[in-house]
């Protein structure tokens, strides 16, 4: 019996595994020949030794150090030549580079937002950070009344008040969930999707409450969607800490206006590589 183990390191920069068993082989057939059982002590057995030995977590401390591996950066090839000449050092086989042409957004100069003036707030900047994919503000922003909502259903449910407002998604991330993936996934949408949702509405802008289980005032950001039916409005992150205040300012303030300036832009695509190389056995 004979089979290769391909590693596939995308352009987005996450290392991919893929199993390619032969194809004279059936499903039945392995099944047949070998235990599940078997095949799951060996797994124990690899993932076990992995934790232990860590190496995994030293080669992923090795790529974050490169630092922001945005899709088309300078950054992202810098990443890419890590994993090949990684890949060669441990040993696999046939290591290559396939080109691949990959979307290039860059966020430009730092975002900026603020409440203005407000009778019972006063001025207030916040620290944000202007979602992955988003398109720019104006040159000279966009300053609105805020319409602070929890869901999707919520907002449908005020949509009346949602046209020419800036939508702040404030749901926050369940920390309560065993499987802290699970709080993320359940508040993530509003990140992705946010902006579709808000501009069906009459929205001009997005801002959310940052998907991460930190309590801190630095923005978590990541990547968001448009549709082609629909306008695209600027969408950007509020760090935890902000976004407490938005919340508590709104009680007392409910026609506070914000101000928000995003710099970012798609440009065309960029020359990139998938990173691929393979174990035989």
């Amino acid at each position: 019996m004979k089979f290769s183990l391909t590693f596939f390191f995308q352009m987005s920069g996450n290392l991919v595994l893929f199993l390619l068993m032969p194809g004279s082989l059936s499903a039945q057939s392995i099944l047949d020949s070998v235990k599940i059982e078997a095949y799951k002590n060996i797994a124990d057995q690899i993932v076990r030794e992995a934790l232990n030995e860590r190496k995994g977590y030293r080669l992923l401390s090795e790529l974050c150090e490169i630092g922001p591996r945005l899709s088309g950066s300078e950054n992202s090839l810098r990443a890419i030549n890590w994993s090949f000449e990684k890949m060669k050092k441990l040993g696999l086989e046939n290591v290559w580079l396939q080109p691949v042409m990959v979307p290039h957004w860059i966020r430009g100069e730092k975002e900026t937002a603020k409440i203005i003036y407000s009778k019972k707030i006063g001025e207030r900047k916040f620290e944000i950070l202007a979602l992955g994919g988003s398109i720019s503000t104006p040159d000279e922003g966009i300053t609105a009344e805020v319409l602070e909502v929890k869901s999707f259903s919520e907002l449908a449910e005020k949509k009346d008040n949602a046209n020419g407002k800036i939508i702040f998604f404030n749901r926050k991330l369940d920390q309560g969930t065993l499987n802290s993936f699970t709080g993320y996934g359940n508040a993530v949408d509003q990140r992705v999707y946010g902006a579709n949702e808000a501009a069906k509405y009459g929205a001009i802008g997005v801002v959310i409450r940052s998907i991460t289980t930190k309590h801190d005032n630095v923005p978590h950001t990541g990547v968001m969607f448009y549709v082609d039916s629909l306008p695209k409005l600027p969408a950007a992150a509020l760090g935890n800490i902000d976004a407490d205040y938005l919340e508590s300012a709104l009680k007392q303030d409910p026609e506070l206006k914000v101000f928000m300036k995003l710099n970012c832009q798609t440009i065309p695509d960029a020359q990139s590589y998938n990173v691929i190389g393979e174990i035989s056995g």
